[in-house]
């Protein structure tokens, strides 16, 4: 069972650039050696834009790009991380049935998800 507890959207260890995804310099005759630019990585990008508007208190806009990362190929815990994101501005946002559905899709994706669960728990007693 994995224990560890990120920060309530814990995107801290995720998003990172490989080495394969950074500019390298290619030889061009005429300027010299030049970077090639190379398009931002778009969950790094959201993840990014999502921390600040988070720290903002925009849940409107947080539950939008989270929904957009949501788009993205991502593996099990990320997806899962990202549905908790999406439960949790929705929870923000009043939408007490929204949020229960993203809580429980982001426990679907990973069975482990410790702050989906509780925050499962802690809605459905809430609603009885």
């Amino acid at each position: 069972m994995n224990n560890r507890v990120r920060d309530p959207f814990g995107w801290d260890d995720l998003g990172r650039t490989s080495n394969a995804q950074r500019s390298h310099g290619f030889p061009c005759r005429s300027h010299g050696s030049q970077k090639q630019a190379v398009g931002p990585d778009p969950k790094r990008t959201i993840m990014s834009r999502f921390r600040s508007l988070r720290a903002k208190q925009d849940w409107w806009t947080c539950r939008d790009l989270a929904t957009e990362l949501l788009m993205l190929d991502l593996p099990a815990d990320e997806r899962a991380e990202a549905l908790f994101a999406l439960g949790f501005a929705q929870e923000k946002l009043g939408n007490e049935r929204e949020a229960i559905v993203a809580y429980g899709s982001s426990l679907r994706a990973d069975a482990e998800h410790q702050k989906s669960a509780r925050s499962l728990a802690r809605l459905e007693c809430s609603a009885v």
